[in-house]
């Protein structure tokens, strides 16, 4: 017979399993520019040396002459990387971030501003400064932004906890906080909506995240400096390392599932897709501490990071990837502990002999083509499980596609004799899933490589059928969009 062209369609798991028209799995692979089209999923490739202990924030800057910071933070200190290295730029005294805290790190203008909400606010001028000291006159903070020429926090500590309260020094300025007299320094806090979980800036107006309301606070001038309107009412931020902003879009995990807001309008991207898949699989204890998102911008991926039930104490051992340009999903087993999207520092062809313990240019871990030694270029980083600034620049993981489960014949059950994948690459195995019933536990056949011809011999008799393309861990290759099965017809049984 002819063969059958079935398409691995996007990853969507929250539907029935039978007859979906999706992928029912997608793993350690990213969801390309076209809805069912796969794409290869590098690991984590080690860059710098390793930090004491786990990672809590980090963020890159650049200063007004071009250098590229780049900062984080442990439960104890501050660091800035030099070279593959790390400075410890602490102030004298450790600090105690909490067990659940993380660090925030803010650039207002050639100032780094790091807050934890337990230590006094701290401050970094790019150029200037060699360690990191207590902010004069600023509150403890969880979150911050940078609004037009104001520098605004929230969640804040003034000596008593204000969850529910944004506070703003006076315009271009970190340490002017009284209010009064000329100053436009202020404050508001909020009758409803929940505690702030998240900041995020821009030239016109702050977005505040709380837990169940979205607010806009946009700069009206003396009396009150900012008006703060609700726009998103009964919606709000879970988990508040789940707040990724690129241009107008703001992506955030509310107690139902996944969002993108646009400044004007929410819409749900997790709806009938992932999100239950999703929250099955999360550890929720330490969902709101750990998980952290991160932006891949040449892919146009949001990354997700986060502890699954099975993870041991808490590690994040999983990541969840929305394409925002297309709308699809993925998923991948990636080690970790902190996503951000860093600005790599440059290198020139003499400094490439000296990075790490490379002894030239041509034991280095990456190519010279990668992104990774061009300076400012903007990519997606992680904090390995081992604490080592880490890029996705390794080799390809293992991957795994399922397609949706169909009845190849209606009202029959059928053969298959042959599997080929649409894949370029013959580093691939094939296994089919099969099950005579809906009600039935499905079963999978051993998974057998590709021949020669490019094509899988797998002989098994159901009803309905499913098939599952294992792309080898190092294997080379582009894209996965379909499979084709070469069947034999059946009578009814």
């Amino acid at each position: 017979m002819d063969p059958i062209r079935v398409q691995t369609g996007e990853y969507l798991p929250d539907l029935p399993v039978n007859n979906n028209p999706g992928a029912l799995v997608a793993l350690n692979v990213l969801p390309g520019p076209l809805p069912g089209i796969y794409k290869p999923l590098a690991g984590l490739n080690p860059f710098s040396d390793a930090l004491p202990s786990r990672v809590l924030g980090a963020k890159p800057a650049k200063s007004n002459d071009g250098n590229i910071f780049l900062f984080a933070g442990t439960g104890t200190k501050l660091y800035k990387i030099n070279g593959t290295a790390w400075d410890d730029i602490s102030r004298a005294s450790n600090y105690v971030t909490g067990a659940e805290e993380r660090w925030n790190f803010v650039q207002f203008g050639q100032t780094m501003v790091a807050m934890n909400y337990i230590d006094e606010m701290q401050s970094y001028t790019m150029g200037s400064s060699s360690l990191f000291a207590n902010l004069s006159g600023a509150p403890k903070a969880r979150y911050g932004a940078v609004v037009g020429d104001f520098f605004m926090v929230g969640n804040i500590n003034d000596g008593t906890a204000k969850p529910t309260t944004v506070k703003w020094p006076t315009i271009n300025s970190l340490t002017t906080w009284t209010t009064g007299g000329a100053s436009q320094a202020g404050s508001q806090e909020f009758a409803d909506g929940g505690w702030v979980r998240g900041l995020v800036g821009g030239s016109n107006y702050a977005t505040v995240l709380q837990e169940n309301c979205i607010r806009r606070g946009s700069y009206i001038g003396p009396p009150y400096f900012f008006r703060f309107d609700k726009v998103v009412d009964q919606k709000g931020v879970y988990a508040p390392g789940s707040i990724i902003s690129i241009g107008n879009m703001i992506f955030f995990l509310a107690e139902d599932g996944f969002y993108r807001y646009d400044g004007q309008t929410i819409y749900p991207i997790g709806q009938g897709k992932v999100n239950k898949t999703f929250f099955a699989d999360a550890s929720l204890d330490y969902i709101l501490s750990r998980m952290q998102g991160g932006i891949d911008p040449i892919n146009t991926i949001v990354f997700w990071t986060y502890a699954s039930r099975n993870a041991p104490a808490g590690q994040n051992d999983k990541i969840i990837m929305h394409n925002y340009t297309t709308g699809c999903w993925a998923t991948g087993e990636v080690d970790s502990t902190y996503f951000f999207s860093a600005l790599q520092p440059g290198y020139t062809l003499e400094t490439l002999d000296s990075y790490g313990s490379s002894s030239s240019i041509d034991t280095l871990p990456f190519t010279l083509d990668s992104r990774v030694w061009q300076g400012g270029a903007s990519l997606l980083a992680a904090f390995n499980s081992d604490n080592k600034l880490s890029f996705f620049t390794g080799s390809n993981l293992e991957a795994i596609i399922d397609t949706g489960e169909t009845q190849l014949f209606s009202g029959r059950w059928c053969t298959v004799k042959e599997v080929r994948a649409i894949t370029d690459t013959n580093s691939v195995s094939i296994a089919i899933g099969y099950r005579e019933k809906v009600g039935d536990t499905v079963a999978f056949t051993a998974y057998q490589a590709q021949d020669a011809s490019g094509k899988a011999d797998l002989r098994i008799t159901s009803r309905y059928q499913r098939v599952r393309t294992k792309i080898a861990a190092g294997a080379a290759w582009t894209d996965m969009q379909a499979v084709e099965i070469i069947p034999e017809q059946a009578g009814k049984r």
